[in-house]
């Protein structure tokens, strides 16, 4: 976003775009994050929709799902992390999983990050995208052994 976009914009559009980055959320869900009505989010939502900074996209229902234009990006990168976890035949060692856009790469750095988010979204949303199985390793047997 060019500087001047950035001061025609208020506070709670800063915090709107802030708060769809990671995730797309409904109205509700926003005006519930931000304690505002949701007609004043409502409003807000059509200012930044005009100005191209949010996709506002068709739930489920009369839901509406809002994302920041940034966000999206994050779209991107889950896709590359499914794709790189499909050529493994759908398995991976979570260490070697995590390390595809490791933390230490987006310190300091935008899209270092928004790589690191996609991975720790692929783990944690609704609907799964991936199972989370967690096996027992040689260390783990043999630390059981010697302490149970």
């Amino acid at each position: 976003m060019d500087k001047k976009t950035r001061e025609e914009l208020n506070e709670n559009d800063l915090k709107l775009l802030a708060l769809c980055k990671n995730y797309p959320l409904s109205v509700t869900e926003l005006a519930n994050k931000m304690g505002i009505a949701i007609k004043n989010v409502s409003v807000r939502l059509k200012k930044l929709e005009e100005k191209g900074l949010i996709i506002i996209t068709k739930g489920i229902g009369k839901k509406k799902k809002i994302r920041s234009k940034e966000g999206v990006k994050i779209k991107k990168y889950i896709v590359e992390v499914l794709k790189e976890l499909n050529k493994n035949k759908g398995e991976m060692q979570i260490e070697r999983f995590m390390k595809l856009h490791p933390l230490s790469d987006a310190i300091g750095n935008s899209e270092g990050f928004d790589k690191y988010n996609a991975v720790i979204q692929t783990l944690y949303t609704y609907p799964s995208l991936v199972d989370h199985v967690i096996k027992i390793n040689e260390g783990g047997l043999k630390f059981l052994k010697e302490n149970a």
